[in-house]
């Protein structure tokens, strides 16, 4: 879901750098009313700084909370993924990791071993986790629990 909030919003950004030669606020916030998307926060970055920051439309519906780039919440979901997938790309292109060799040689606990309980001889490899086909499954009730109503992780304190 978070990846697809990021296409759009990379979606967004070009579409309305095509139709205008800055990001035009109500054309960003007419084009998620378009999609359907209640809000959305686009952060642009390069390698040392924030170039544009700007949250639009709600967090929340119900009860209406706007969107706002220190405050809101988005669970990291599948935009993760590629993030990592670059990271250990590039760690196999400096040859200081292989994607065909057990994960568990990179682990700093010896004695704890990641391995698929119904096949234990079977190697988990990066290229396996990369390509989903290492047979770990997600606990769908415990990563339901990560956020719940009334979430205090940015409460400011006083």
């Amino acid at each position: 879901m978070m990846f697809l909030l990021v296409l759009i919003a990379a979606f967004l950004l070009i579409n309305t750098s095509i139709s205008s030669n800055c990001l035009n606020r109500s054309l960003i916030e007419q084009s998620l009313n378009k999609m359907y998307i209640p809000g959305a926060a686009i952060i642009v970055v390069n390698a040392t700084n924030i170039l544009y920051e700007q949250a639009f439309g709600y967090h929340s519906l119900s009860p209406l909370i706007p969107m706002d780039v220190n405050q809101s919440i988005f669970g990291l979901a599948s935009i993760s993924k590629t993030f990592i997938a670059v990271a250990v790309m590039q760690l196999v292109e400096k040859k200081l990791v292989d994607l065909d060799t057990d994960i568990n040689q990179y682990l700093l606990e010896p004695n704890r071993k990641i391995f698929q309980p119904n096949y234990p001889t079977d190697s988990i490899t990066l290229r396996k986790l990369l390509s989903h086909s290492s047979s770990i499954a997600v606990y769908g009730q415990l990563q339901n629990t990560f956020f719940q109503l009334g979430d205090s992780a940015f409460a400011k304190e006083t």
